[in-house]
């Protein structure tokens, strides 16, 4: 039986070099909000915005994927601090409706991020 890896936010820092590293034996499909092209042959690309939540469970549902690398996010942490709810839609919303999906189905998840998260009343963190 193939295996197959569904991988979040292809048009990001992450997700491309997790599909290029990929077991040459899974299935791979991708997410983007806007259309990819290209890359290996085994790889599907699926142009959809993850807040749609229905539109997720119906992918979801149909590619039936055995892992999820989530790398979808929005980046800019300016950008977030000016459009808090459109951040936590996309940076913990989604995050939180793949995690069921992936409880639901057993799916395993992997949450990346190349960014940070703060709570905006504290200073001094530590890296560790």
């Amino acid at each position: 039986m193939t295996r197959r890896l569904l991988v979040t936010g292809y048009g990001g820092f992450v997700a491309g070099s997790v599909v290029a590293q990929a077991p040459a034996d899974w299935q791979v499909a991708t997410v983007a909000r806007s259309a990819v092209e290209g890359g290996p042959s085994r790889v599907e690309h699926h142009r959809l915005d993850l807040c749609n939540g229905e539109a997720t469970a119906r992918l979801f549902a149909e590619f039936r994927p055995d892992a999820v690398v989530h790398t979808a996010a929005i980046a800019d942490i300016d950008y977030c601090q000016q459009h808090r709810d459109e951040a936590e839609r996309i940076n913990v919303a989604v995050t939180e409706q793949l995690a069921l999906l992936c409880a639901e189905s057993g799916a395993r998840l992997v949450f990346c991020s190349t960014d940070a998260v703060f709570d905006g009343q504290r200073g001094n963190y530590c890296e560790t």
